[in-house]
């Protein structure tokens, strides 16, 4: 089980230079807005010694989770004297519920290599940035395979297929991943 929680609280400027019919326009805004952060996740990982149906080798972990964000912007005007509009409004609201399923087994007899697939629904049971889209379920399948140079640093090579359930998004994406923890 997680639980994680984040406020911030931001206050800060925006510049930006637009060429517009042979000249330059500056502008510039003060940006103050709050942000909140909530998540909990239940997660379970289960082996062969939890289900003798599998093998030795191969790992199921379960995640389900439940995310929520919020922003509130401070009403401010540009340094044109215009109103600042944010895309989506002032406040803005974000919630999902996630649940996914991971396989994920080694490949060969050297310890360095391995291969997984996910499997994830996501359900957006709140959402200010559902227009001009709304649609709030997908479905993500990902596959990939990891090389682990060392305890801290593996490269890995994944694929992902999004679908939205009604159909209106979809994506499919490779992704070459280099990651060093320190």
């Amino acid at each position: 089980m997680g639980l994680r929680y984040d406020y911030l609280m931001y206050s800060g400027d925006s510049r930006v230079s637009v060429p517009a019919q042979g000249q330059v326009i500056h502008i510039a805004r003060d940006s103050h807005y709050d942000r909140q952060y909530l998540q909990f996740d239940a997660l379970a990982r289960i082996d062969s010694s939890d289900w003798a149906l599998l093998s030795d080798s191969v790992s199921l972990s379960w995640r389900h989770s439940f995310q929520w964000m919020r922003n509130a912007y401070e009403a401010e005007t540009d340094s044109l004297g215009r109103p600042v509009v944010e895309p989506f409004g002032r406040n803005e609201e974000l919630g999902l519920f996630r649940t996914g399923l991971n396989a994920s087994m080694p490949v060969g007899d050297s310890g360095n290599w391995s291969a997984f697939a996910n499997l994830t629904l996501d359900y957006e049971f709140i959402s200010d940035f559902d227009y001009p889209i709304d649609d709030r379920a997908s479905l993500t399948a990902s596959t990939g395979i990891v090389y682990q140079i060392a305890r801290t640093k593996r490269v890995q090579l994944v694929y992902d297929r999004y679908q939205h359930t009604r159909g209106n998004r979809t994506r499919n994406n490779f992704s070459l991943i280099s990651v060093i923890d320190f």
